[in-house]
């Protein structure tokens, strides 16, 4: 039997609701959902939250819709990768919940800010106290970093991560960062911290390229785009201070 073009239409709707976000949740005017939404905060999950008032037809007929594509009969009702998980308690146990996104994004945030200090300090000797010989140590520094966010590739494309870059790119570039931070060291320190500066620069770019359409990856992009900008800043700053 042909659907009545109201349910079709229905069913577009909440087709493109429930893939709006990695995780959506259906609530009702009435619904607390903030034991669920303070979950999906602290996981670093991107979420949405679709409210079905009852109190409008069309938003009673789209209920109705969801209940028999789900065959769940209340709300809320949360979909996670496109995929029904349940009500508030199925969602919570569900891994995305579960398992350590939170503590993820706290370690990776305290240790890349952490990573900065090196930076600062030895950009502030390079003027402070240039007889200390600061600048070597600095361009070690940003070559072993280099090496470090080109390696992310590496590992991302090991774990079966998906990106906008092929296996073969991702791992090609992967190698490029060390490189050229190695070779970095072998120029006088002015053009090798210039160098170093471009390069971080360029990462980030790629970085965003890679995993700009990610959701899951957004707050990952927004730390390297502070870590990346100040350390580029910093670079510059004693290239400029070693000429």
């Amino acid at each position: 039997m042909t659907q009545a073009p109201d349910a079709t239409v229905h069913d577009a709707a909440l087709d493109q609701a429930i893939h709006a976000a990695r995780a959506v949740v259906f609530v009702s005017n009435l619904t607390d959902a903030r034991p669920v939404t303070a979950r999906l905060e602290a996981a670093g999950l991107p979420h949405r939250v679709e409210t079905m008032g009852m109190g409008d037809a069309a938003m009673r007929e789209r209920f109705h819709r969801l209940q028999r594509r789900t065959g769940w009969g209340t709300l809320p009702q949360v979909f996670i990768d496109g995929e029904f998980v349940g009500g508030i308690q199925e969602a919570q146990a569900h891994p995305a919940l579960a398992g350590s996104g939170g503590a993820l994004r706290s370690w990776a945030s305290a240790l890349g800010y952490a990573g900065l200090i090196p930076f600062a300090a030895l950009a502030a000797l390079v003027f402070l106290a240039p007889a200390t010989a600061p600048g070597p140590l600095l361009a070690g520094y940003g070559a072993a970093i280099l090496a470090f966010l080109g390696a992310t590739h590496w590992g991302w494309a090991l774990a079966g991560g998906e990106s906008r870059l092929s296996v073969p790119a991702a791992l090609s570039w992967g190698v490029v960062p060390a490189l050229v931070g190695w070779l970095s060291l072998g120029l006088p320190l002015a053009p090798a911290l210039g160098l170093q500066a471009v390069t971080f620069g360029l990462v980030w770019a790629v970085d965003r390229r890679a995993w700009g359409g990610d959701p899951a990856m957004a707050w990952f992009l927004r730390l390297r785009s502070h870590l990346s900008l100040t350390v580029v800043v910093l670079l510059a700053l004693a290239a400029a201070g070693s000429v």
